[in-house]
């Protein structure tokens, strides 16, 4: 019993971002000293941010075993073993599975270096083993969580939570009522094919078709001869492709904001055209209210059913009064751009440590990370947008155009400067004077695609224009 005459416990004064702020040192704590051996499948800038994460948090890449080549020295290792450099030729989707039976000549190299096997492995996002070499991978992904990344399985989770998603049917790929099945479901703008996962994972715009009429439906259906076993057949609906995150902790699930994910199509062939994310697009206030809401019934059942811990995305189309969702991806995802806002929280290696569980991470409070996190990503917009073009589609080099933006707050003005940068098979958008007033960034991607490239892109404002 509580003795009455005892002092009050004395408030707690501290605000979510500084207990937050503690996981950083406790990941300072953890890495400091500990050598790693990086396993990846190319030089990237997933990659790279790993390798700085656990760079700032005094760790030391002591090697660096590359599917593709990697330099000497990447990373700041001080050693390499490619691939390549030993007559193993891996395209990118088996590399996390030959990391689960590597060769004998590998084993004696890294042996060799970790007699005593005291390095601690990191992988990729998709690393499925536990241990590498007879060493521990931290933050592995486990293979069971590949069901919910399967778009021909997920509906049944979003129908468990109540989460609204398109109407939709799932086929046999040659099944004869495919036909019949685009026919129920079209609403007027045609249906969206989508691939399950049985030959491998698919994220972005991989493994989707839009067909808008009875002629296209072949030629999508020959797009994925020999790729998949069943289709999904969903409505198309019109809205603002969008995604959130959210990270299932002990305490309970945080929900962070959602983010436009830069989606544009060709009306010729109904291509889908992922450019990248931007966090400064706004839901309307009672659509970002529902969305996060539902994050959180979803981080919900992925721990009741899949005991999962960890980030996981959320992707759907958001519209004038609701949305709703079409694809989960159980796993740390692109987008979230904490490092605009706050650069020092080494958020990939905080979601490794809680998806193995370790004390003072996955019992870290859900609130002050989800506090924390929305509020710098609201403080520090960011965007990162880059569309795929054809080889010599556009001459190289920098520039700004001015583009349709609707009105800008203050003075009345239709266009925005957008400076961008043409790469050899790319366009980036490098900066916008001012969002427009919704944020979306993907109408002004369009735009300045199409004056430079002729690339005949739409976006989303497109649906709402007919």
């Amino acid at each position: 019993m509580t003795d009455p005459a005892a002092p009050a416990a004395p408030a707690d004064t501290t605000t979510a971002h500084e207990r937050a702020s503690a996981v950083i040192d406790r990941l300072h704590a953890y890495w400091a000293g500990r050598e790693v051996v990086l396993l990846v499948n190319r030089y990237d800038g997933a990659t790279r941010a790993l390798a700085d994460e656990l760079t700032a948090c005094g760790a030391v890449i002591a090697a660096v075993v590359a599917g593709s080549r990697c330099e000497p020295g990447a990373f700041g290792a001080r050693h390499v073993w490619n691939c390549a450099d030993h007559g193993i030729s891996l395209p990118r989707a088996r590399f996390d599975a030959w990391l689960r039976e590597p060769p004998a000549e590998l084993v004696r190299w890294l042996d060799d270096l970790d007699p005593d096997r005291t390095w601690t492995a990191l992988g990729t996002t998709y690393t499925d083993t536990g241990e590498f070499c007879s060493r521990p991978v931290h933050g592995w992904w486990r293979r069971e969580w590949a069901h919910w990344e399967d778009k021909t399985e997920v509906d049944a989770l979003w129908e468990r939570a109540g989460t609204p998603a398109p109407p939709y049917e799932v086929l046999p790929v040659d099944s004869p009522d495919l036909t019949g099945a685009v026919a129920r479901l079209d609403r007027g703008r045609g249906v969206v094919l989508a691939a399950d996962a049985t030959r491998s994972a698919l994220g972005s715009s991989k493994g989707l078709r839009w067909v808008r009429r009875p002629d296209e439906l072949q030629p999508a259906l020959d797009d994925f001869a020999g790729t998949t076993d069943r289709l999904r057949v969903a409505a198309f609906m019109p809205g603002v492709p969008f995604s959130i995150m959210g990270m299932v902790l002990d305490s309970g699930v945080a929900a962070f904001e959602p983010f436009e994910i830069i989606t544009l199509r060709d009306p010729a062939d109904a291509r889908l055209v992922y450019g990248g994310t931007s966090t400064w697009w706004r839901a309307d206030p009672e659509v970002r209210r529902q969305i996060r809401h539902h994050t959180r019934l979803v981080g919900e059942r992925l721990a009741a059913e899949a005991d999962y811990r960890g980030m996981f995305s959320i992707d759907g189309l958001a519209t004038g009064d609701g949305f709703a969702v079409t694809e989960l991806n159980p796993r740390h995802v692109s987008g979230l751009s904490l490092w605009a806002g706050w650069p020092e929280f080494p958020a990939r290696l905080f979601n490794r440590a809680v998806q193995e569980r370790v004390a003072g991470f996955v019992d870290s409070d859900w609130q002050d990370i989800e506090d924390s996190f929305s509020e710098a990503i609201r403080r520090s917009p960011a965007y990162m947008v880059k569309i795929p073009l054809e080889e010599g589609q556009a001459e190289q080099g920098t520039g700004t155009v001015l583009v349709p933006g609707g009105p800008k707050d203050g003075p009345e003005s239709d266009e925005r400067a957008v400076r961008y940068s043409i790469e050899p098979k790319a366009l980036r958008v490098l900066d916008v004077d001012q969002p427009r007033q919704d944020g979306a960034v993907a109408p002004l991607a369009a735009e300045v695609a199409n004056r430079l490239c002729s690339a005949g892109l739409v976006s989303f404002l497109d649906d709402h224009a007919h």
